[in-house]
């Protein structure tokens, strides 16, 4: 009886905690990541002020609210309430509609660089969206989580949006630059999310060392990848591309600008916080930095692909890359050279908004028999479902190993030739190939049915 009250007790405490937005350090279930190229309801553009950057940058945003606003609803993030109508008389007058946008004025904003302490999200078992914030502060994080009724957890590693990347459901992958204890942040994730942590070589000499400026997940098992002309920025986006093949990956590289080393801004130096540096980093003591322009810094919305541009020679490639890479987007470009020079772009000024009823193939089963037959609920808007197998599916280098298409709710595995642990996971594909779900994880150990 005893046990019985300490176990309600502590349900009551969960339950408090979650309503009134409060981050827990640790969620008393397995989450699952969301990935960029899920459904999504929206996009949070970090707009904090209008006219901070000047009017380039301020052109960016709007360019970005209008290709965003027709597929999804676009939250405009300030720290002021006098830039609203500032912001909705630009808007009109470049003849964009504000049908689909709603401000959001709060005072947890702490520059335009949102991606890094804003929110993160990830499915709880039953398909409802929580709000996970590992970056250097909580407080957007839990607006968000207050502003929409989800709850909120705290991850106590320093992941920041930028660095953090998923697909959802193979791994969780960050740049190793400022990983200074690998295998700490290996237990948080794997506790987390129950998937591997994948430490990235870095991009040489990038101040922020964030993985947003030199790779995505584009779609289920394909990521992007920079690729540069000096080996000096190269080697490690090579060895980068060479590790996520080997953990079966589609790598699709984009050849990207050389790196330049320009002066700062006027108006930045003279405001130095809206330079986008790493927590603890210093303005360089000259009035100059290099500059990374990055086609991997774009935002990714229920299929479509803002992609920063530059005026440069290798624009044209990239708009060719992407939309070979992701056929069924539309691939929008955007200038972004007023921003770059302070160390990001379209990715790093924005969050993801709260993502789309989860439609997971549910009931996933395992029959053992003669062979391994597999059979999950129907997914209404799926034309195929993708069946991947693993295993030892939490070590620290295991990618999956096998992935199968099927048109059906059931599948037979082909070759089972194992009686070591083996796990399983379908993940449903709509029409056009991006708005896409995975259901739980199952496995079985010598032919023994049971859960990972």
């Amino acid at each position: 009886m005893k046990i019985g009250i300490l176990s309600f007790i502590l349900m009551v405490y969960i339950l408090l905690l979650a309503f009134d937005g409060s981050a827990i350090a640790q969620p008393p279930y397995r989450l699952r990541p969301v990935s960029e190229f899920e459904t999504l309801q929206g996009i949070i553009i970090g707009w904090y002020q209008f006219g901070s950057y000047g009017a380039s940058v301020d052109t960016m945003w709007a360019r970005a609210v209008e290709a965003i606003r027709d597929v999804g609803t676009v939250y405009i993030a300030l720290r002021y309430s006098s830039s609203v109508p500032s912001i909705t008389a630009f808007l009109t007058s470049l003849g964009i509609s504000t049908d689909n946008v709603e401000f959001m004025v709060t005072g947890t904003m702490f520059s335009v660089w949102v991606r890094d302490y804003g929110p993160e999200f990830a499915y709880k078992g039953n398909g409802a969206p929580v709000v996970v914030e590992g970056g250097y502060a909580e407080e957007f994080p839990e607006y968000i989580a207050n502003l929409w009724g989800l709850e909120h957890y705290h991850a106590p590693i320093s992941m920041q949006g930028g660095n953090y990347m998923t697909d959802g459901a193979r791994e969780v992958s960050v740049s190793g630059r400022y990983v200074s204890d690998p295998e700490y942040w290996q237990s948080v994730v794997r506790s987390y999310f129950k998937l591997p942590l994948h430490i990235v070589p870095y991009l040489v000499g990038e101040m922020c060392g964030h993985i947003d400026m030199y790779a995505r997940f584009v779609a289920p098992g394909k990521i992007v990848i920079s690729q540069y002309d000096d080996p000096t920025y190269n080697d490690n986006m090579d060895q980068a591309a060479a590790e996520f093949t080997a953990r079966g990956y589609e790598v699709v590289r984009v050849l990207t600008p050389p790196v330049t080393w320009s002066e700062i801004p006027t108006h930045i130096k003279e405001n130095p916080e809206l330079l986008h540096l790493a927590p603890g980093e210093k303005l360089p003591d000259d009035d100059y930095r290099y500059v990374y322009r990055t086609y991997t810094n774009g935002i990714q919305c229920n299929g479509k692909y803002l992609l920063p541009v530059y005026g440069h020679a290798y624009d044209a490639l990239a708009i060719d890359t992407f939309q070979n890479a992701l056929p069924d987007h539309e691939i929008v470009p955007i200038n972004c050279n007023a921003i770059i020079p302070c160390g990001g772009a379209l990715h790093c000024t924005s969050s993801d908004g709260p993502p789309g009823a989860l439609a997971c193939p549910s009931g996933l089963s395992i029959s053992v028999s003669s062979s391994i037959d597999l059979s999950w609920g129907q997914v209404p808007s799926a034309v195929s479902y993708a069946v991947f197998r693993r295993f030892d599916p939490c070590g620290f280098d295991v990618g999956l190993d096998d992935a199968y298409i099927t048109g059906s709710e059931s599948w037979t595995d082909p070759n089972p030739g194992s009686t070591d642990l083996v796990v399983y996971q379908v993940l449903s594909v709509d029409g056009d190939g991006v708005h896409s779900s995975w259901s739980d994880r199952i496995g079985i150990a010598s032919y023994d049915i049971s859960l990972e």
